[in-house]
C-alpha cells in the first residue's frame, strides 16, 4: 500500500493533525462519547480547528453505522454542520477492540455516505495482537482512510505518527503540522524510535506483553 506519512510530537497532535487534514470548520467529527478526542484532549480538535464533534453514547466506546445514520440529515442543510469524518479509537477507551470486520463496515457506510474513516490508534497495537490480525488488516485493508499511528503506548519516549492510506488527505499536512506546533525540531529522533519499533516485529511484541500484563 502506497502511503504518505508524518510524525508528531504528541497522541493530542496526531488527531488534531488528522482531522486538520480532513475537517472544514463548517464539518463535523463522529465519535463516541468516551473518545479521546472529545473527553482528554481539554478541546483542542475543537479550539483549534473550528470544527464541531459531535460525540454518541456507547456501552464499549464502539460505534455502529445505525447510530451514525440519524446524523446524516444533516447533509446538505446549510444550518447543520457536515458530518465528514467518523472517528474510531482502537483499542476503546473502555478496552474493547473492533474487529477489521467492524472496520469494514464502519469504513463502507462512511464512504457511502461521503465521510472518511479515522482511527484513533494510540494503542493500534494492543488491538492488533489482540485480534490476531496484522496492523494492515486493521487499517487500509479494512478501509481506513488515515490513522493516528501510537508510538508512545508501545514503548516509545515521545512520538506519534499519521499516517495517510488516502494520499490526497495529506496535501497540506506539512503545513497544518507546523501550524499547530507539532513539528519536532529533531524530529530524527521520533523518527530513530520507530525505525526501532517496525523492525523483527517488536511493535507486536510490544503489544503482547502488554496485554499479557494487563
Amino acid at each position: 500500500k502506497c502511503v504518505m506519512g508524518v510524525l508528531v510530537e504528541t497522541g493530542n497532535g496526531a488527531n488534531v493533525v488528522s482531522l486538520a487534514c480532513s475537517l472544514r470548520p463548517f464539518e463535523a467529527g463522529v465519535c463516541a462519547d468516551c473518545a479521546h478526542i472529545n473527553g482528554d484532549e481539554t478541546g483542542a480538535p475543537e479550539r483549534i480547528l473550528g470544527s464541531k464533534l459531535q460525540a454518541l453514547p456507547t456501552t464499549n466506546g464502539k460505534l455502529t453505522p445505525d447510530q451514525v445514520v440519524p446524523l446524516l440529515l444533516a447533509q446538505g442543510n446549510q444550518h447543520h454542520s457536515q458530518p465528514k469524518v467518523l472517528s474510531i479509537t482502537n483499542v476503546t477507551e473502555w478496552g474493547a477492540v473492533y474487529a477489521p470486520d467492524e472496520v469494514r463496515r464502519l469504513a463502507d457506510f462512511a464512504h457511502a455516505n461521503d465521510m472518511l474513516l479515522h482511527m484513533d490508534g494510540a494503542r493500534i497495537a494492543n488491538a492488533v495482537v489482540a485480534a490476531e490480525c496484522s496492523i494492515a488488516d486493521m487499517t487500509w485493508q479494512a478501509g481506513v482512510d488515515l490513522l493516528s499511528f501510537g508510538g508512545c503506548k508501545n514503548g516509545l519516549m515521545f512520538g506519534e505518527a499519521v499516517i495517510f492510506f488516502d494520499k490526497s488527505l495529506a496535501k497540506n499536512a506539512l503545513y497544518l503540522r507546523k501550524n499547530i506546533t507539532q513539528l519536532h525540531s529533531k524530529m530524527r529522533y521520533i523518527g530513530s524510535q520507530y525505525e526501532a519499533l517496525l523492525k523483527n516485529e517488536l511493535v507486536y511484541h510490544n503489544a503482547e506483553h502488554a496485554n499479557a500484563m494487563a
